[in-house]
């Protein structure tokens, strides 16, 4: 996985808060911050298919710890 895929993950957190706001204290989401999550997720969902495209065999292990990473730092 290259560095910049690397930083896409570790920059989704804020997505992370507002699920975790909504889950723990029950603060609703709001049609604006739907709209950001889809398309924060779809434009990281088309970033890790073209990089899976590639001989790169470390990508699910590196996105999963990179995403562990983000998720710890959003708690």
């Amino acid at each position: 996985m290259t560095a910049g895929v690397g930083r896409l993950l570790l920059f989704v957190y804020p997505t992370i808060v507002v699920l975790l706001s909504a889950a723990f204290f029950k603060k609703p989401i709001r049609k604006r911050d739907v709209g950001a999550l889809v398309v924060t997720y779809a434009g990281v969902a088309l970033v890790l298919s073209e990089a899976a495209g590639g001989e790169n065999l470390d990508l699910p292990m590196g996105a999963a710890l990179v995403f562990g990473s983000a998720l710890a730092y959003a708690v």
